[in-house]
């Protein structure tokens, strides 16, 4: 992920792997959801992990959620725990969650014991975490995670408070959007859209360069933010994410391939381990097909051509006529009397032509069409012509890209991985990403399982360099799992670690 820049310096780095580790936590939460936008930071004078808020260049909080007034519950905390993991081999959305448990010794957090507290224990409540160390005397502390919480569960036998904590992106995951079309538009000009959409400013968040420029996109009424951020992201094999930070991060993947991304972020020495397993290889991939049908959009054509005759009541009365068609339309020609519709008193084109006394009007969902029908002649009205004129978006062509590796399917039987997504619609690129997911999956890549003396500063996606205390030897390898745990004053992280292959940077 995203390199943290906290530039605490080597004393820092000397306490992360010292015998003695003076650990420190933070933990806030916004009860009331109060914001304040007067309290900013100052370099120079506030503490990493204060209250002040990170100002941006316009003046600003730094992300929405740096607004709001926070309380320390440090004192109250027994535990934190937080996960993050990095869905392979294509990309897609890595969600952070944690979870934290409360001393309510004191009945703080028993709802309505508490006027201050107990009254807004709700969920939905901004939180942030922070764990480091003492430095010098003075506390130096990384965010960990921040998010909203969940309704907080009391334990009255246990008298402790347990609330579950989920990022940002579960936001974007529960926000439904509207029905939207994209043409000729880079991954990352689509994402940037579709955050707008969902009311998040620029300044909260950064995005890569997509590396894929698709054609023609177009989501349908209902599919959330979220679940069309993961279809983007996955076409390319792209990952989005919250940093620890708060700020959602767009990163291709290409990004872990260059400097200073692909160095090693940290040595893990045999002292710094607390429990070593070798876990499964994960799954080999020597056959990959990719498939895709592009889509381009056409000029003016009929979309649709109603098969029956509406019978539509006169008087000034709307009648409501649904039209669905095959492929998605960019946009909609208002209905021309005479040209896209008729209207006679009687069935079959007979009586009298009352065309004109008819007005209709269009509203396209992408592939359905609302059709407002208005009649304002007294007599009933038979609609003997009812089409609708559109830019359809249609299929160019449809290809099947296949990629495989012999050496690898006579070592280990074929091991087949076929990849369908809408988005995908160039057969160059589709061919390129059946060759590199072969190429870095076609063999085992084997995985530790380490349990740790925890390190703040790691992230998803970091290089890391483990000594093997047996072999007296070093070896990189990929974080794609981080399990934290603080408690007691200690901070032990479960990691999963993939073994760096000489194909990862492709």
């Amino acid at each position: 992920m995203e390199i943290l820049l906290y530039l605490f310096g080597p004393h820092f780095d000397a306490i992360t792997t010292a015998s003695v580790r003076p650990v420190r936590a933070k933990l806030y939460v916004s009860w009331s959801r109060n914001t304040n936008t007067e309290n900013f930071a100052t370099i120079g004078s506030s503490l990493v992990g204060s209250t002040d808020i990170l100002q941006g260049q316009s003046g600003s909080a730094i992300n929405e959620a740096d607004s709001f007034i926070y309380v320390d519950e440090t004192d109250n905390t027994i535990r934190l725990e937080y996960e993050r993991v990095l869905i392979e081999p294509l990309g897609g959305m890595a969600k952070a969650m944690g979870d934290i448990v409360l001393d309510n010794t004191d009945k703080r957090f028993t709802p309505d014991y508490d006027a201050s507290i107990g009254t807004a224990l709700k969920p939905n409540r901004p939180i942030k975490i922070f764990i480091g160390f003492e430095v010098e005397g003075q506390e130096k502390l990384i965010p960990i995670i921040e998010g909203l919480t969940t309704q907080p569960k009391e334990d009255k036998a246990k008298r402790q408070v347990r609330i579950a904590v989920y990022d940002f992106i579960q936001g974007l995951n529960e926000k439904p959007q509207e029905t939207t079309i994209y043409v000729d538009k880079r991954s990352d000009e689509i994402i940037a859209d579709i955050l707008a959409r969902a009311g998040i400013g620029t300044q909260n968040y950064s995005l890569d360069t997509g590396l894929n420029t698709i054609k023609f996109a177009w989501f349908e009424k209902g599919q959330t933010a979220g679940n069309r951020i993961k279809q983007i992201c996955e076409a390319e094999e792209a990952v989005f994410y919250q940093d620890e930070s708060g700020k959602l991060r767009f990163e291709n993947r290409n990004k872990y391939s260059e400097a200073p991304y692909n160095a090693v972020a940290w040595t893990i020495e045999a002292d710094d381990i607390i429990t070593w397993s070798q876990g499964d290889s994960s799954k080999i991939i020597n056959r990959v097909i990719v498939s895709g049908a592009p889509r381009s959009v056409k000029g003016e054509a009929e979309v649709w051509r109603n098969g029956i005759e509406e019978e539509i009541v006169g008087g000034g009365v709307t009648t409501e006529i649904w039209a669905q068609f095959e492929d998605p339309a960019s946009g909609i020609t208002s209905p021309v009397a005479n040209t896209d519709y008729t209207v006679f008193t009687g069935a079959g084109g007979t009586g009298s032509n009352i065309t004109s006394d008819v007005t209709i009007t269009a509203t396209s969902f992408t592939k359905t069409v609302k059709l407002e029908v208005k009649n304002d002649n007294v007599a009933t009205g038979f609609v003997n012509l009812l089409k609708i004129r559109g830019t359809p978006a249609t299929v160019d062509y449809e290809f099947k890209e296949i990629y495989e590796d012999t050496s690898s399917v006579n070592d280990y039987n074929e091991q087949q991985k076929e990849i369908t997504n809408p988005y995908i619609d160039d057969r160059s690129f589709a061919a390129t990403m059946a060759e590199n997911l072969v190429k870095r999956h076609k063999d085992p890549q084997s995985e530790l399982r380490l349990s740790i003396r925890g390190i703040p500063q790691l992230q998803l996606r970091d290089q890391v360099k483990v000594k093997d205390q047996d072999l007296d030897t070093y070896t990189n390898y990929r974080v794609i799992r981080i399990q934290g745990v603080y408690e007691a004053g200690k901070f032990t992280q479960n990691l999963t670690l993939r073994k760096i292959t000489s194909n990862e940077a492709l």
